[in-house]
């Protein structure tokens, strides 16, 4: 009797569990899986009139060969309003060995147009000289907002 129980039981959580159970989609654009699965958040932050994330992808493959093989970096920096519909732009900052944020600066004005954020970057870059080939840092500073983007150095 015990035994009839005891099956009855676990034939019951059994149904139970696979009427519950559902198959999730699969992502079949092998793209934007690539993009997701490598996307990197760098930064985040939320100022007074606007949102600011940075994003990176590093190209796929190694270090062969040296540093004039290594993949690159691409930086994507978004910057958005906080309205019900916000006004969203993508830059994206050209490829490099390696991107560091050092400030991210908001700048005030009446029209909201004319506000914007001054970003600070360090930019890797391979270069050679007679010692042979390094990275170095170069200053890299722009400034955007949801409607224009410019480099500043």
């Amino acid at each position: 009797m015990m035994n009839r129980l005891m099956t009855a039981f676990m034939l019951s959580v059994y149904l139970i569990s696979c009427g519950y159970a559902q198959s999730l989609d699969k992502v079949q654009d092998s793209d934007l899986a690539h993009l997701l699965s490598g996307l990197t958040i760098e930064a985040e932050q939320d100022l007074d009139d606007f949102r600011f994330r940075a994003l990176s992808i590093r190209g796929n493959g190694e270090c062969d060969g040296g540093l004039l093989h290594c993949p690159m970096v691409r930086l994507y920096v978004v910057v958005s309003t906080f309205d019900e519909s916000p006004d969203v732009a993508v830059y994206s900052l050209p490829l490099s060995h390696g991107w560091t944020i050092r400030q991210v600066e908001e700048v005030k004005a009446y029209a909201e147009h004319q506000k914007y954020l001054v970003i600070s970057l360090v930019r890797n870059v391979v270069v050679s000289d007679s010692s042979g080939v390094k990275i170095d840092d170069q200053k890299y500073k722009i400034k955007i907002n949801p409607w224009e983007g410019t480099v500043l150095d």
